[in-house]
């Protein structure tokens, strides 16, 4: 189990895979019961009325927004395709800088860039 930061707080500790510490697991999930209770009474709420209304934090409305927890919508009430496609890019672009920094500390070590040989 690595140990990494927590998103929330930036205290250590050991990862099962996710990115907050336990403490911080049992108030997001907290945090979604509210913002959804809120949304199912408020539907098509911005982010700032959610998170006034519901009481929480800003930052989980836009964690919940990323990842996909919460759609988004047009002023239409249609699903905002475009926010959904910037939601997956950021996934995917997540995901590319997670594996470029395994492959990278699986890699540490010295090494001679051959640009820099005579």
């Amino acid at each position: 189990m690595p140990l990494i930061n927590c998103a929330r707080c930036n205290r250590l500790f050991n990862s099962l895979g996710y990115d907050l510490c336990p403490e911080h697991v049992k108030e997001e999930d907290e945090m979604l019961r509210k913002v959804n209770e809120y949304l199912r009474k408020h539907p098509n709420s911005s982010p700032n009325e959610v998170s006034e209304g519901a009481q929480v934090d800003e930052f989980w409305i836009l964690r919940f927004i990323k990842q996909g927890r919460i759609k988004t919508v047009s002023p239409s009430g249609e699903v905002d395709k475009e926010a959904l496609l910037r939601q997956k890019l950021g996934k995917d672009l997540e995901k590319v800088a997670q594996e470029l920094k395994k492959e990278t500390e699986r890699k540490k070590g010295f090494h001679i860039d051959e640009g820099l040989k005579k």
